[in-house]
């Protein structure tokens, strides 16, 4: 198979079939396009104006290189509009994955090099509007890699699972990210989904552009200034996977409560809303308690996994528990758990033995 590229113009004639003819170089007519590592069939209508590009890969070097460097098929579909640039093409994913990279570790003279090379036709087919894709998008999250978000000014790192682009009738276009993090859920460790919306409404009115550390989800590489991110999260997800079972704690400083609604509330719409949290300034004891908080408020499965196989920098910044002083369910933050300094001599002889009988009679 040679190291060419067939550019196939595909026209409809006046009865409206497709009249199909290969070029090969200027001015040569080939037929047949089996013996081309690349065929590109652009179709137009009838009046030869560009409706599709459909790109064909019977190379089976460049097909090895996307087995070698894609591993699987992206899950993210392209048909979305982020504010100020145009929808993801073939030639985004190609400069994203790595494939300029992967060629330039082949021999520079072998035929898969030469093959896996042809892609570089792209560049200049997109021509201008190429810059814009691959600088804009870049693949903003994809999968495998890590995002971050911010709870509270508390930095939480996840791992994306699965991108989507949907539409609600009631809140317009918006982008979905699937991702999955380390938890405990008070009777074992394993890997929990958590789902960012994004919408375009919301960070992209009228098609304005937005920074993208603004938005409630972005990737990591974004924030490469923060270069001690993972070890910090590290330690305190070492102090996350500590707390277990049923605990008091000593806590001091910023809360969450669970608002809930009154009961005689309703809304056809209720399932599609987010829990909702209300800060406080929690100070005193604390019940720490996610046992009983999932049989109140089933947040999901867990996925079950040994402690020693989880990313303790995936834990989240905040455990769950009650607010003896609010009488709610709280979230509160690792950081600012400690434990009970507990007084030995807070009661006299007599009434500690008195206390002990009084509980032992019960």
């Amino acid at each position: 198979m040679a190291e060419n590229a067939s550019n196939s113009p595909q026209r409809q004639m006046r009865n409206g079939t497709p009249e199909k003819t290969s070029f090969e170089g200027f001015g040569h007519v080939e037929a047949s396009t089996d013996d081309y590592a690349l065929v590109v069939t652009r179709k137009l209508d009838k009046n030869h104006n560009l409706e599709s590009t459909t790109l064909d890969v019977d190379s089976p070097h460049i097909l090895q290189a996307f087995r070698d460097v894609v591993k699987v098929a992206p899950d993210y579909s392209f048909g979305f509009h982020f504010g100020g640039f145009d929808s993801c093409s073939f030639g985004d994913v190609v400069s994203s994955l790595g494939l300029q990279r992967y060629a330039g570790e082949l021999d520079e003279q072998g035929v898969e090099r030469k093959h896996v090379e042809l892609l570089k036709f792209m560049e200049f087919d997109m021509g201008a509007a190429r810059k814009s894709y691959t600088t804009q998008t870049g693949c903003f999250v994809s999968t495998g890699r890590y995002s971050g978000t911010y709870v509270k000014s508390h930095p939480w790192l996840l791992k994306v699972e699965k991108t989507a682009y949907e539409r609600y009738d009631k809140s317009g276009k918006y982008c979905e990210i699937q991702c999955s993090y380390s938890d405990y859920d008070g009777e074992k460790y394993g890997v929990s989904k958590y789902v960012f919306r994004i919408y375009q409404k919301e960070d992209f009115g009228s098609d304005h552009p937005s920074k993208i550390l603004d938005l409630k989800v972005y990737p990591r590489a974004y924030a490469p200034d923060d270069e001690d991110l993972e070890n910090r999260l590290r330690k305190r997800g070492e102090l996350f996977s500590s707390i277990t079972g049923m605990l008091a704690r000593q806590y001091d400083g910023p809360a969450e409560y669970l608002k809930l609604p009154p009961h005689a509330f309703y809304h056809p719409d209720e399932n599609q809303w987010p829990q909702l949290w209300m800060p406080f300034i929690e100070t005193g004891r604390v019940i720490i308690d996610r046992r009983t908080f999932e049989q109140d408020h089933p947040s999901g499965i867990i996925s079950r996994r040994p402690l020693s196989s989880l990313n303790t920098f995936l834990c989240p910044p905040y455990v769950l528990g009650y607010s003896s002083s609010r009488k709610d369910w709280c979230r509160f933050y690792v950081t600012n758990l400690h434990k009970v300094t507990w007084k030995a001599n807070a009661f006299s002889t007599s009434s500690s033995h008195l206390a002990n009988s009084t509980s032992s009679a019960h």
